[in-house]
């Protein structure tokens, strides 16, 4: 399938509603986390995924100051996952970090799930 891919996971958690959204391009991709269902830019972090002999990724915040703990984690894994430069938005509107975090990491998971396996939004 030519790039880019746009692939959506979402959950309901109590009252609130997380999007996960994620557009893969050829040599990178881009997430968005969201809890209200509408997309939007919130905290962005940046990751490049690990050379052959490192364990962990390279990530730095470049945008906002809420999440930004979370926002890394979540660009860490996809890098890590996919193999591939990523940029993770987080936008929350109601949710603490610690009570999203689980969430979001598990659409995080699906998201990447679904693009090995090779599945259409």
């Amino acid at each position: 399938m030519p790039y880019p891919k746009v692939i959506s996971e979402e959950t309901e958690e109590g009252a609130n509603k997380f999007t996960a959204t994620l557009f893969e391009l050829e040599n990178a991709a881009l997430a968005f986390f969201n809890e209200t269902g509408h997309l939007r830019l919130g905290t962005l972090s940046v990751a490049i995924p690990p050379a052959e002999r490192e364990l962990s990724s390279l990530t730095s915040v470049l945008l906002g100051d809420r999440n930004t703990v979370l926002s890394q984690v979540l660009a860490e894994q996809l890098a890590t996952a996919l193999g591939k430069i990523v940029l993770a938005s987080i936008f929350l509107k109601e949710s603490y970090e610690t009570a999203a975090g689980p969430i979001l990491l598990r659409l995080a998971k699906r998201l990447v799930d679904r693009i090995k396996s090779g599945a259409k939004e």
